[in-house]
């Protein structure tokens, strides 16, 4: 009698624990960006399709300030492809054409003075800014995209390697991306970059600050346009 009720305690102590255990709650993982969960997209084994860019259609927004004043403009592609793989985007490279840069705030001779600074026109202050002459292309290469699960606005992070006159680094940001039929098209959120890290330092607001009125703040804001077509 004794050892069968032992084995009653045995065998509901048994079920009890493994009842506890069922009833544990599993964390919820650290979010990628702000409240969006992220998963990252499964290697295929499908191989990718190339999609061209369409130039006219893809471009880059940048603003920058200074104190009373914000300048803003675009930078215009001028080629490159987008790589998709089971209707998502997994890849790509565009090129900037850093002559295309434009103001947009500014009129008449005030904008061609700002637009031809930017650019380096003037060999006395060709490195400023971008010293087209001397580096007429940027260029952004896709490594690495996470689809975003839980976010309304956007549907992917984007990872990349942003090279500005020869410099090199690794941005991120989020982006809408839609792959319609024989198109793709991708509308990033804007975000920023610290152009120091590019080695643009010109009326560095943190490096010059005597300068006062005259300086000019180190985050620039970009926003990022793309359309590419698959060829069908």
């Amino acid at each position: 009698m004794r050892m069968q009720f032992s084995k009653i305690i045995i065998l509901f102590l048994l079920v009890f624990g493994s009842s506890c255990k069922n009833d544990q709650t599993v964390p919820n993982p650290e979010p990628v960006v702000g409240e969006a969960t992220s998963s990252e997209m499964p290697q295929s084994k499908v191989p990718n399709i190339s999609a061209a860019i369409e130039a006219a259609s893809t471009f880059v927004d940048w603003s920058c300030s200074k104190p009373g004043r914000t300048h803003y403009g675009q930078i215009q592609a001028r080629n490159g492809n987008a790589l998709i793989n089971r209707n998502k985007l997994v890849g790509g490279a565009v090129t900037l054409d850093m002559n295309s840069i434009t103001v947009g705030d500014l009129k008449a001779d005030a904008k061609r003075k700002l637009e031809s600074h930017l650019k380096g026109l003037d060999d006395e202050k060709a490195d400023d800014f971008f010293n087209v002459k001397k580096y007429p292309e940027s260029k952004f290469v896709i490594t690495r995209v996470v689809q975003l699960n839980n976010d309304s606005n956007f549907n992917s992070l984007i990872y990349g390697n942003l090279s500005i006159r020869n410099i090199f680094k690794e941005i991120a940001f989020k982006a809408k991306v839609n792959v319609d039929g024989s198109t793709v098209t991708m509308q990033s959120d804007e975000f920023s970059i610290n152009r120091l890290d590019w080695g643009i330092i010109y009326h560095s607001k943190s490096l010059f600050k005597a300068l006062k009125d005259e300086v000019i703040d180190d985050e620039v804001k970009l926003k990022i346009t793309m359309k590419a077509n698959l060829s069908l």
